[in-house]
């Protein structure tokens, strides 16, 4: 059986994807807030397609994608348009952060 390497960029995309038993709408609607508190500025979004259109420091474009996987899990990704993975990873534990502490504050 042959092995499976991981590359660099397949470890980017693991630490830029974040995983919550929530439903779409309402990661979605966190997910907008949480890049717009963080340095990430956000240009427009597409709620059918899940996409999330964002600049860092005016010059690095962005997607934030939100994908359902069932009606009660979904996953957010940080997508760097380049395929270079150098946004600060403190800015994307952060965004992830907001996301999580904001879903559980609405449970409450």
């Amino acid at each position: 059986m042959p092995s499976i390497k991981k590359t660099a960029s397949d470890a980017a995309l693991a630490n830029y994807t974040a995983h919550f038993n929530k439903p779409y709408d309402k990661v979605f609607i966190i997910a907008v807030s949480a890049l717009e508190k963080s340095p990430i500025t956000v240009i427009s979004f597409d709620t059918a397609s899940g996409k999330i259109f964002c600049n860092y420091h005016e010059t690095k474009s962005i997607y934030g994608v939100v994908e359902s996987i069932s009606p009660t899990s979904t996953v957010f990704r940080i997508i760097p348009a380049d395929g270079n993975y150098d946004i600060p990873m403190t800015i994307v534990k952060s965004i992830f952060r907001d996301i999580e502490q904001e879903l559980s504050a609405k449970e409450n």
